[in-house]
């Protein structure tokens, strides 16, 4: 919308007492005269007998928000997305101390994937300003990234994520954020677009295409 601007933040807290209401985030503060909270909603189980014995030891009805049911333990996330990236803040956030790994198959720090078939492939944003948070917030804040990894295969018995280049790394809780693949389709020289490679891949041949 015009006018509109898009800002990724974790808000923690809020002042409404007076205008213009104060948010805090962990990037920066903001002022507005009209707060429109949109939240998200509450988790819908399944109503079977077992789940709340099991909440928090298995059963869960947001990994991103049950930060308490992994105190203790080292948590590895398998997924470089977004999904990956928000688990980590969500469970610093709730003040999780121990160790965080999270592993991903690409090169550069988990980035926000919408603008890739929009502002980047109209050149209104450059790739490295994709960066859902950049390189320091993840040393700042103790959260491992291990780039350029591809998972091989879980030992379940051992709790131990096998990587394609023989690494080894050991969990308590697992998490797999993976996201999606695109449908391929059986045409010779199609062009996909998912990742920040493809997309860059594709901004340049738009840009050498005469129609």
């Amino acid at each position: 919308a015009a006018g509109a601007q898009l800002v990724f933040d974790q808000i923690e807290s809020a002042d409404l007492g007076s205008k213009p209401f104060v948010l805090r985030g962990e990037m920066g503060t903001y002022t507005c005269d009209a707060l429109i909270i949109s939240t998200g909603a509450s988790a819908r189980y399944l109503g079977l007998p077992s789940e709340q014995h099991y909440l928090g030891s298995g059963v869960s009805g947001c990994a991103t928000c049950d930060g308490p049911a992994y105190k203790g333990k080292d948590v590895v996330i398998v997924g470089g997305g977004q999904a990956g990236y928000q688990t980590a803040a969500s469970l610093r956030s709730e003040g999780y101390t121990e160790p965080i790994a999270i592993i991903g198959d690409e090169a550069g720090v988990p980035y926000q994937r919408p603008p890739l078939s929009k502002a980047l492939l109209l050149g209104k944003q450059a790739p490295d300003r994709l960066a859902l948070r950049p390189a320091n917030w993840y040393v700042d804040r103790a959260v491992q990234w291990i780039p350029d990894t591809r998972v091989h295969s879980i030992d379940r018995s051992t709790r131990t994520v096998l990587a394609e280049s023989g690494a080894r790394f050991s969990y308590d809780y697992l998490v797999l954020a993976t996201g999606a693949r695109n449908r391929t389709l059986n045409t010779p020289g199609a062009l996909y677009l998912r990742t920040l490679r493809e997309g860059v891949a594709l901004q340049e041949r738009l840009q050498q295409a005469s129609n």
